[in-house]
């Protein structure tokens, strides 16, 4: 059979949402209300610790984690401020062993972190330029690379581990709604 388990909320009565789960279940990511009366959710972890689940908060800007990876490290968005008047979106990691890394854009005003690997290699969207959104992988090594996509906009989701060929695969879609998958070699 099945069950269902209620994570705890960062404050009694407050609000939250489980988006990323890591390989072994005992790490996962989203985001929770601060405060009863907060206008905005914060990026949270919940960690499976001696049979039971402990939640922390990862920022305190607004945002929320959407991928995790088997070590328990964590990709999402955080809001900055910007020239928009609600701020603008940035990609982040949250490392399990603690500390966390802002992705930047590929020109434009925002990104957001959809997936992350046992790699540390994350994808997602950013706006470019243009201001049109698109694709995006991003590892330490190489920074932020626009994935090409035929069309207005593409949007990146998951990403595989590095495979025996040394390639991985980056899954999404287009403007289209058309399923997409990407071949990265050697970012």
């Amino acid at each position: 059979g099945s069950c269902a388990e209620r994570l705890p909320p960062l404050v009694a009565g407050g609000g939250s949402a489980a988006l990323a789960v890591n390989g072994d279940g005992t790490i996962v990511g989203g985001l929770a209300s601060p405060s009863l009366d907060a206008p905005a959710s914060v990026p949270v972890r919940w960690a499976h610790i001696m049979e039971q689940w402990q939640i922390t908060q990862l920022d305190h800007r607004p945002g929320g984690a959407w991928g995790a990876n088997a070590l328990g490290d964590l990709a999402g968005r955080v809001v900055v401020p910007c020239a928009l008047e609600n701020g603008c979106s940035r990609a982040t990691i949250w490392y399990a062993e603690g500390g966390s890394v802002e992705l930047g854009t590929l020109g434009g005003a925002e990104s957001w972190a959809r997936g992350i690997n046992a790699s540390d290699e994350v994808v997602g969207g950013s706006t470019a330029e243009n201001g049109v959104n698109t694709g995006f992988f991003w590892s330490e090594w190489s920074g932020m690379l626009k994935l090409p996509v035929k069309g207005q906009w593409a949007a990146a989701n998951a990403v595989s581990d590095v495979r025996p060929d040394g390639t991985r695969l980056v899954v999404g879609m287009d403007a289209q709604g058309q399923a997409l998958v990407w071949v990265i070699r050697n970012p």
